[in-house]
């Protein structure tokens, strides 16, 4: 009897904790908002002097609506600004589904001849953002035709400084503009690959090593201006390396021929800058890392910046 008892008063226990449970909602699948910023300018190629219109545009992809949201970070030089930042707009909440868009015109500055672009970057936030803050960063870049400059690239044993040959090359322009150079070089017997005569830009690079050799760090990115950038991988022995070749490679010293690439939709893609001819391996590690503070964007070019309080 008193076993019975025991039973039916466990299962009486364990019908009330099913019930609770069902009853009480699951954290998941409390509602959020979840902001995206994008980004697009009024043309896809820049000219100094030409007035240029950028349009933010902040959407609500969660399912609560967004409060107090705010432009936490923006570039405050990409252009010569005729209006005011988008920054001293009030805080505004967004609801679910719904878009609020921002414009802000300023005019192509002479320095973004030597450049070779111009960029933007906005960081919004809700005090209620819960969602993937990824998509709270956009930036975005467009050419603006102007100077050349020389890429060198080096492949060197990280042990001992000496040239590896044989390591190909990918050089990517990243810009949001429409035909952007790509091309692929080889590096010599010296381990050395050259472009001469790039336009100015930002330009990705990564790096294809030869057999019996590993690299740590593959990509890198660095600015090409009418100073020469030069960009250096290390490489460590994995095996037996490949002979050297006798002479260059015929895409040492390739001249690029620009391919049609297709512009990215607006706010997407671009590219992240990195200031200086210089670039020592800068390893491009997507948006997950910038967007913890925004930090890599501002260190990386070391724009001017408007920081504004989100409080």
């Amino acid at each position: 009897m008193v076993l019975r008892k025991a039973a039916r008063a466990a299962l009486a226990v364990s019908a009330g904790l099913g019930l609770v449970a069902l009853g009480a909602p699951a954290y998941a699948d409390e509602a959020k908002s979840d902001l995206r910023t994008a980004i697009a300018f009024s043309t896809d190629l820049g000219k100094v002097g030409e007035s240029i219109t950028v349009t933010v545009t902040v959407t609500n992809n969660g399912t609560a609506t967004a409060t107090d949201a705010s432009v936490v970070r923006e570039w405050d030089d990409a252009l010569d600004w005729t209006s005011p930042p988008i920054a001293d707009n009030a805080k505004f909440d967004v609801a679910p589904g719904e878009s609020k868009v921002f414009t802000r015109t300023g005019v192509v500055p002479q320095r973004a001849f030597d450049d070779g672009y111009v960029q933007v970057l906005y960081f919004l936030r809700a005090t209620n953002e819960g969602g993937n803050s990824n998509d709270n960063v956009a930036y975005r870049s467009i050419r603006v035709p102007g100077r050349l400059g020389d890429l060198t690239v080096y492949a060197r044993d990280e042990s001992t400084g000496a040239g590896v040959a044989g390591a190909k090359i990918t050089v990517d322009e990243k810009t949001s503009s429409p035909g952007n150079l790509s091309t692929e070089l080889t590096t010599d017997a010296n381990g050395v690959a050259t472009l001469k005569a790039v336009p100015a830009g930002i330009y990705a690079l990564r790096i294809k090593t030869p057999q019996g050799w590993t690299a740590e760090v593959t990509g890198a990115q660095t600015n090409i201006s009418a100073k020469p950038a030069t960009v250096t991988f290390k490489l460590k022995r994995n095996g037996e390396p490949t002979a050297a070749p006798t002479t260059p490679s015929a895409s040492a010293s390739a001249t690029p021929v620009p391919t049609a690439t297709a512009a990215p939709a607006p706010g997407e893609g671009g590219g992240l800058p990195v200031t200086g001819s210089n670039a020592a391996l800068v390893v491009g590690t997507g948006l997950g890392l910038v967007v913890i503070g925004g930090a890599a964007f501002l260190t990386a070019r070391r724009r001017r910046t408007r920081f504004v309080s989100s409080n």
